[in-house]
């Protein structure tokens, strides 16, 4: 009798998760360098983890009992403050590699799809811990649909409209002075990606200051109309009115506070509709 252990389904299933570990280093090691990061080294390895196990448990059967077939649209919804501690490019790159994962999982199973295999990594609001959701999306005939999946590799933040509140203005947009005079402008969509605040170029505001981290912090606008900054895990912190901002933390900003970055101050002008 042959031994279990030699069966093709078990040497596939050993594959895949040889497979899905060796991606989940390497997702860790491209995305979010060779220490980690704050998550932990195996911060996106449990992300590639968790979306195979929404795979298996959304499985349904072929046609005329064929083989099954897997969900191919997935959404990895982050916290906004999980989200606002990795850069555009982190969550791009993320995207990516995680579809990358999912779809060599559903390969070395020999699951059928009814279309590509997308993965998007969102930031939502309203979530007090990742979720992912699995979907079957087929795919639309040219022309049939408007808007959709975005492209893979492109940021995205959701939050559903009926819990926006707020004044109902979907842009808002803010003015930052320092104290050198100078004026910097932020404009913001509601649930949209942050505003990114930082000595590097490609920020939103780049401040060329040694006290500031290269992605220092982050300002976004929340479905329920507060604009607020957090934290990204700076050097020397974020403050505001005197008060530290925790890394994670998101902090609602007025007219007229301050806000120190590194040890560049500013203070928050106009709060524009």
């Amino acid at each position: 009798m042959d031994d279990p252990k030699d069966s093709p389904l078990r040497k596939a299933e050993e594959s895949a998760k040889r497979v899905l570990e060796r991606l989940g280093s390497a997702i860790d090691k491209k995305v979010l360098g060779r220490g980690g990061s704050e998550f932990g080294a195996d911060y996106a390895g449990n992300l590639a983890s968790r979306i195979e196990k929404a795979i298996e448990s959304s499985l349904k059967a072929g046609d005329r009992g064929g083989l099954s077939i897997a969900p191919n649209h997935f959404k990895v919804r982050l916290t906004y403050e999980e989200a606002s501690k990795l850069t555009p490019v982190q969550i791009g790159s993320l995207s990516r590699d995680l579809k990358a994962a999912a779809h060599e999982f559903i390969h070395n199973r020999r699951y059928q799809t009814e279309g590509p295999v997308e993965v998007e990594v969102v930031s939502d609001l309203f979530a007090s811990s990742t979720i992912i959701n699995a979907d079957f999306e087929q795919v639309a005939a040219p022309g049939a649909r408007s808007g959709g999946a975005a492209q893979a590799g492109q940021p995205q933040t959701t939050a559903s409209a009926d819990r926006s509140g707020g004044s109902g203005h979907d842009t808002q947009s803010l003015t930052l002075a320092a104290k050198d005079g100078r004026q910097y402008r932020i404009d913001l969509t509601r649930a949209g990606a942050p505003a990114y605040i930082g000595r590097a170029a490609g920020n939103a505001i780049r401040l060329d200051d040694s006290s500031v981290s290269r992605v220092h912090c982050s300002i976004g606008l929340r479905g329920d109309g507060q604009i607020v900054i957090s934290d990204l895990d700076s050097a020397n912190g974020t403050f505001v009115n005197g008060r530290v901002v925790n890394t994670g933390e998101a902090q609602k900003l007025e007219s007229g506070d301050a806000i120190k970055v590194g040890d560049v101050e500013l203070k928050v002008g106009r709060l524009e509709s």
